[in-house]
């Protein structure tokens, strides 16, 4: 679906995506999202299948809860997020985004603040998926691992991103990143070799 100036508030969803689910894509611009739920993925919004990519423009979340993804829960999808705040979400793995099976993400002109995460990801928790966040602020957001961002086998990259104040019970105030397998098996050669 296309979306243009809409207003989510309250609406709830007993499995995935409390406002919207798009199985194969979607498209919003200047779009609020309030006090939305699902029991599973994507509290907000849960996209699914979209290999050709979903576009993301002004989009601002707050008060919003899922089990995975407080707003937004992806599954084998490409998202471009282009300019957003988003505050007061939570879940129990990725306050605002959670994203797994191979998805790719890009965030530009981005605000996470004061999101939490009862595990992985105050903001943002990645599971063999790729994203990268361009001019964004990650502040004030909690976790027990990777209060701002957990990625687990995956790829994250940032940069002119500001990071502020988040905080982990465990690992990775700002950032934890699990080490890719490959890595490992490396590693441990490499170690086994020198002594």
């Amino acid at each position: 679906p296309r979306l243009l100036d809409c207003e989510f508030m309250s609406n709830t969803a007993g499995d995935d995506g409390g406002s919207i689910y798009a199985a194969g894509g979607l498209d919003m611009e200047s779009c609020a999202i309030r006090f939305s739920d699902a029991r599973n993925l994507g509290g907000g919004i849960c996209i699914v299948n979209d290999s050709f990519g979903s576009s993301l423009v002004d989009v601002s979340a707050g008060w919003c809860e899922a089990k995975l993804g407080g707003v937004l829960a992806l599954g084998g999808a490409t998202v471009t997020w282009n300019g957003g705040t988003n505050l007061l979400n939570n879940a129990r793995q990725g306050g605002v985004v959670y994203a797994e099976d191979q998805s790719s993400l890009e965030v530009h002109d981005w605000y996470a603040v004061y999101n939490d995460a009862a595990t992985f990801g105050g903001a943002v928790s990645l599971e063999e998926s790729d994203a990268t966040f361009t001019n964004t602020l990650f502040a004030y957001n909690t976790a027990r691992y990777g209060g701002g961002v957990e990625a687990w086998y995956s790829s994250f990259t940032s940069a002119y991103t500001a990071w502020y104040r988040n905080e982990s019970t465990d690992e990775g105030g700002a950032i934890d990143e699990e080490y890719l397998f490959e890595y490992a098996v490396d590693r441990a050669n490499t170690t086994g070799s020198v002594f």
